[in-house]
Formats: structure tokens, C-alpha cells, sequence
């Protein structure tokens, strides 16, 4: 009877870990540029079972539980919304982030809603300067700064820079950020101008999956309790023969 409780402590841990991500999902559902995450799971050990003491003919497999097998990132895009901002851009491309500099090195990212920093320099929000197709800050005057469709900044009628946009094997880094190994600069940029991308997270099926979950957690947790009822009893059995 262990192995029941086993199974289903398997369960009950992966749907733990199930909700936690589509908790992390819920609460970024309004953050601009946010990529929802997804867990992948598969069998923790699977059993080949056979008759005459497993020599003879296969009979069918017996798993031992859900073990998350990998959590993935969905680069898929999210609503494109107008800003009427010049500096705000939007990848109109699943593949592609912004490359960002941060105290820990390049890190990228798909918000698109930039400014201009205490420096000068064209930077995101929370004030960590964008960089352009060679890995270098792009650099704003005083005056009047625009960004076309493929990336080019215009500052006081001059070009300045063109905004990098890179691809590659991406692994989540903080909070709206991320980092890779292998990115490069893509060959095509196509930006929505005046415009940023919101979170590709659809509320209303997270909160769908978090009720599922939950379920799914709960009838593991009956499980455990029928399988130590059930093993209360044999030993009650046991203690009277």
C-alpha cells in the first residue's frame, strides 16, 4: 500500500508545483512584455510489468507518479496596445528580445516601453540603458527622439543608433528579464512604433488551470488518506489473527 501513498505524495507535489507557476502567471498578467510560463511532466519511473516473475508475456505498465520534467517559457505574442509615446515599441515577431545592460551583464528583455534616463541614454522603465545591434548604449540629446519601424533611433533629425533585437536560448532571470548564452542579433526587425506589447497571459484560463489543480491536489490528498485508513484496518486485522 506504500506505493499508492507514494504515487499520489508524487502528485500532490507536482501540482504544487503546478499552482506556483500558474500563480507566478496570474500576478504578471498586467506586467508589459511578460511570457507566461508552462511545466512539462512525465512519469517519475515507469514499470514494465510481465508475467512469470517478469520473463513472461507483458501485461501492461505501472507508473509510480508525475515528475516535473521541465518548465518552459511560451514566447508567444501578446496584445499589441497604441501609447502615443515615441520611444515605446512593440516585437511584432514571437522571437526576439531587447538586449539591456544590468549590473550583472547583457540580460534581454520584450518590454518595449522606454524612455530616456538621467544619462541620456534610451532605457527601459526601471532605468537599464538599451543597447543597440553592437552591444553598445544608445545615446539622446536634448530634443525631439523617434524609433522606426527597424529599429532606428532618430534624435533631432540625426540617427543615432539602431535598436538591437536578439534571439536565442533564453532562461527567465528576475523579474522581466533574461539571460543567454548564444543570442544573436536577428536578421529582420519589424517593431510596432508607439506602441508596447502586453503579458501573453490569458487570466481567465490560469485561473481555469488553478482550479483544476487544486482539484487534482485535493483527490491526492484523499487518496493518501484512503490508502492509511486502509493500511489502519490490515493492521487491526493483523493485531486480532
Amino acid at each position: 500500500m506504500n506505493r499508492g501513498v507514494y504515487t499520489a505524495a508524487a502528485g500532490m507535489a507536482a501540482s504544487q508545483r503546478w499552482l506556483e507557476i500558474t500563480a507566478n502567471n496570474l500576478a504578471n498578467a498586467s506586467t508589459t512584455g511578460f511570457k507566461r510560463e508552462a511545466a512539462v511532466f512525465n512519469e517519475s519511473l515507469l514499470r514494465t510489468l510481465a508475467e512469470g516473475n517478469g520473463r513472461g508475456r507483458v501485461v501492461g505498465e505501472l507508473g509510480t507518479g508525475p515528475l516535473e520534467a521541465a518548465t518552459t517559457i511560451v514566447f508567444q505574442n501578446g496584445a499589441i496596445t497604441s501609447t502615443g509615446n515615441p520611444l515605446d515599441v512593440a516585437l511584432r515577431s514571437a522571437e526576439g528580445l531587447f538586449a539591456v545592460e544590468t549590473d550583472a551583464g547583457i540580460r534581454y528583455t520584450r518590454s518595449g516601453a522606454f524612455s530616456q534616463n538621467r544619462e541620456g541614454e534610451l532605457a527601459t522603465l526601471q532605468g537599464l540603458p538599451v543597447l543597440d545591434t553592437q552591444g553598445n548604449r544608445i545615446r539622446l540629446q536634448p530634443g525631439e527622439a523617434s524609433i522606426s519601424a527597424d529599429g532606428t533611433v532618430t534624435n533631432r533629425g540625426q540617427r543615432v543608433g539602431q535598436i538591437g533585437v536578439f534571439w536565442g536560448t533564453f532562461q527567465r532571470y528576475g523579474v522581466g528579464l533574461f539571460e543567454s548564452a548564444d543570442a544573436a542579433p536577428v536578421a529582420r526587425v519589424d517593431l510596432a512604433t508607439q506602441a508596447i506589447e502586453q503579458s501573453n497571459v490569458n487570466a481567465i484560463e490560469e485561473m481555469v488551470t488553478m482550479i483544476k489543480v487544486n482539484r487534482a491536489f485535493e483527490m491526492a490528498q484523499r487518496s493518501i488518506t484512503s490508502h492509511d485508513e486502509a493500511t489502519g484496518r490490515l493492521m487491526d486485522i493483523l493485531r486480532q489473527s
